[in-house]
């Protein structure tokens, strides 16, 4: 009878590990999401006044 609940216990506590990992990996992606997102509309606003100002690319 012991060895039948740890097992059990085994079971859920990796299930709740693995539960545990995923939710870690989508915030981590969730912050690159957002990171990324940020810099982009850095660039956006920088060229825009860039471009005002008559700055030009040099490409």
């Amino acid at each position: 009878m012991l060895i039948c609940e740890n097992l059990r216990f085994k079971k859920t506590h990796k299930l709740t590990n693995s539960k545990t990992n995923k939710l870690k990996n989508l915030k981590a992606m969730e912050k690159k999401n957002i990171w990324g997102i940020v810099i982009q509309t850095l660039i956006t606003i920088l060229t825009a006044i860039g471009t005002t100002l008559g700055v030009t690319s040099c490409i």
